[in-house]
């Protein structure tokens, strides 16, 4: 039964794709060397001849 949870959990969106970690220690840091996104703004300024 554990065995089938298990592989099942490989199908939910957050662990779809990503490597589960092996050992507790892999746990234990287990999203901690991801970077948040960053977003990048542009802004253009347009002078009008107002």
């Amino acid at each position: 039964m554990a065995f089938i949870a298990g592989l099942l959990s490989l199908l939910l969106p957050k662990t779809r794709g990503t490597v589960l970690p092996k050992t507790i220690e892999d746990a234990e840091n287990f999203g901690r060397n991801r970077n948040p996104p960053v977003a990048e703004v542009v802004l253009q300024v347009v002078e009008t001849g107002l």
